[in-house]
């Protein structure tokens, strides 16, 4: 819980202070208080927007996270301009 109050906070901060954050045209916050995996919440919110008749084909997504599905998904979107940041992820023996 106190992890979600964080999140909320610090998004809150950065859209009133951050300069690129202001000119955001929307942050989307979805916590673990919302039930889902956070790519699939990520994939129903972007299938939403296409269906609005103000939808810009050419809006621009970033995932970042390590899951391999997110790969597969986001390329079920058929959205052309879709960018995935990945982790590396290190084991030190």
């Amino acid at each position: 819980m106190e992890l979600c109050n964080q999140l909320h906070f610090f998004v809150k901060y950065k859209v009133s202070t951050d300069p690129l954050y202001q000119n955001l045209e929307t942050v989307v916050l979805t916590d673990g208080m919302v039930p889902g995996e956070g790519e699939h919440k990520m994939l129903d919110y972007i299938r939403q927007l296409r269906l609005k008749d103000t939808y810009d084909p050419n809006t621009r997504h970033c995932f970042y996270g390590a899951d391999a599905d997110l790969i597969m998904l986001s390329l079920l979107t058929h959205e052309p301009h879709f960018t995935i940041i990945r982790e590396e992820h290190i084991v030190r023996k």
